[in-house]
């Protein structure tokens, strides 16, 4: 439900939602943050850095081993190559 308020008037009316909305193309690629744009914004906000912390940096498990064989399956299965993704 959405609500216009104004100082003369309320107008009240249902809203549609569309929740299978996907977000526009990108203008260009993509681009992880600079490190000096990151250092900047951790002094602006005050905080130390904003990167990831280390308890978040250790916790990436290695996950070869099970999806991999995903793969594999599924290109046998489909009769179409998947690659995996390797690492860079």
């Amino acid at each position: 439900m959405v609500w216009n308020v104004t100082k003369d008037d309320i107008k009240v009316r249902m809203a549609e939602v569309d929740h299978h909305s996907w977000a526009p193309p990108l203008a260009a690629p993509a681009e992880p943050p600079r490190q000096e744009d990151k250092t900047t914004m951790a002094k602006k906000l005050g905080v130390e850095t904003i990167d990831f912390s280390d308890f978040t940096k250790t916790g990436f498990w290695d996950v070869d081993d099970v999806l991999r064989p995903i793969y594999q399956e599924a290109s046998e299965a489909l009769g179409k190559k998947f690659p995996y993704p390797e690492k860079k």
